[in-house]
């Protein structure tokens, strides 16, 4: 650092470049807490089948308010977000516009709308951003509604706590096993 003398050597170009994610714990089981409402994101009325809605609900116990978290194998920090009621199905963004609803649907390696990447705040909660956005849109609640059953969806930044996660825990009991051949 030196005292502004107007040099060449002062003068500084910020590019603007993407948010590599955050690394994100997949042992756990995991709520996430909208920042805004105290809510949390579950399944509506815990419905496991394609295209059930997401929304937020006041803590329950249920486990279609538990998600597991699995990384993707290309890489990037991506993960899908899977269901602990029925792991075959995971969150999905349902195109990239604002506005886009994140519903549930049957675990696919081919659909990058399954792919979703942390970015971890400040204070500790999440932005959680949506592959079929190209990480443009993130996961919220709509209207920043405090209210029960409000509709998750994505939208572009707008540093509302309605966009912000807390990813609290629940157990480490998440494992894999091998079957005999």
């Amino acid at each position: 650092q030196w005292e502004i003398n107007n040099a060449s050597c002062q003068n500084w170009i910020l590019e603007a470049v993407s948010n590599p994610g955050t690394k994100m714990d997949t042992s756990v089981v995991y709520e996430f807490k909208n920042l805004n409402s105290g809510m949390l994101m579950e399944i509506e009325g815990g419905k496991m089948e394609a295209d059930a809605n997401v929304q937020q609900w006041s803590s329950n116990g249920y486990d279609c308010q538990k998600w597991i978290l699995q990384e993707f194998a290309g890489g990037g920090n991506y993960y899908y977000i899977r269901s602990f009621a029925d792991s075959k199905y995971v969150l999905k963004a349902n195109g990239a516009n604002n506005g886009g609803n994140i519903s549930i649907a049957e675990y696919s390696t081919k659909d990058s709308s399954m792919l979703f990447k942390f970015s971890k705040n400040t204070d500790g909660s999440y932005y959680i951003m949506t592959r079929a956005s190209k990480d443009a849109r993130f996961v919220e609640i709509s209207a920043a509604s405090k209210e029960s059953g409000a509709n998750v969806q994505q939208w572009d930044l707008t540093n509302s706590d309605c966009q912000k996660w807390a990813a609290e825990t629940m157990t480490t009991t998440v494992t894999t096993t091998t079957q005999p051949p």
